[in-house]
């Protein structure tokens, strides 16, 4: 399964300490049908534990459902911070998703190679099913 996160979502993931491989866990997790809540529209919402703490009191993802091998991380904040996203931040994530995911595998090679969004690495982190 091919994991990619926004700019904006990479940025995040560096200032929390947010690592791959807990996002890899999360794609695991949502592939089993563990998911904290349906956005509709193809938007997830998914908790990832903070380093060395639970999932309670961790940080909230906003992502897509992982399907036609693809999986995308738009938004994250910390539980603490913000206690849901706003409509706004929603219809935003949502347009950000659908317009990635509908581009052609080398128009979104050309969005990874000019930094508009990043690749994870999953493959040497969790075995995730296709």
């Amino acid at each position: 399964m091919a994991v990619y996160v926004s700019r904006k979502f990479h940025r995040w993931m560096r200032e929390c300490g947010v690592v791959e491989r807990d996002l890899c866990r999360s794609v695991l997790e949502m592939t089993q049908g563990l998911v904290d809540a349906d956005l509709g529209g193809g938007l997830l919402k998914k908790r990832i534990a903070r380093n060395g703490q639970g999932k309670r009191g961790g940080f909230r993802t906003i992502v897509t459902k992982p399907k036609l091998e693809t999986c995308l991380f738009v938004y994250g904040f910390a539980k603490g911070d913000l206690g849901n996203i706003s409509a706004a931040r929603e219809l935003h994530c949502r347009d950000v998703a659908r317009k990635f995911l509908s581009l052609p595998l080398d128009q979104r090679k050309k969005e990874i190679e000019e930094g508009a969004f990043f690749e994870v690495n999953c493959n040497a982190q969790v075995r995730i099913p296709v």
